[in-house]
């Protein structure tokens, strides 16, 4: 009888789809101790931000980013997904693209 890996997570699982399907395997495989160490990173960082207690601000960065992000939602539409007439001119995106860029920068520098 054969042992099946209850794992999905598992490499040799991704090894087999893999040659499965025709593409060819990785090099390398990711071991159980690199992904234990990953893991006891994310849980770390997440344990921190629960201990100090700044869970609450990262939480109201994220609405605010995501509400500003809804907003402007129209303007990426016109820049980028956009393929008939009522697309944004490339030029005014680009040219928008580094305004942002050189205030980015300026503002870094002045920060410091």
């Amino acid at each position: 009888m054969v042992e099946r890996s209850k794992n999905v997570d598992d490499p040799r699982v991704v090894e087999f789809a893999l040659k499965l399907i025709g593409i060819s395997a990785p090099d390398f495989i990711l071991t159980n101790k690199v992904r234990d160490n990953e893991q006891q990173k994310s849980w770390g960082i997440i344990k921190m931000i629960m201990r100090d207690g700044k869970l609450e601000e990262m939480f109201i960065q994220l609405f605010i980013s995501g509400f500003v992000m809804l907003n402007a939602w129209p303007i990426y539409e016109a820049m980028v997904l956009r393929k008939d007439g009522g697309r944004m001119p490339t030029r005014v995106t680009l040219v928008s693209i580094f305004l942002t860029w050189v205030l980015y920068y300026g503002a870094s520098i002045l920060l410091q």
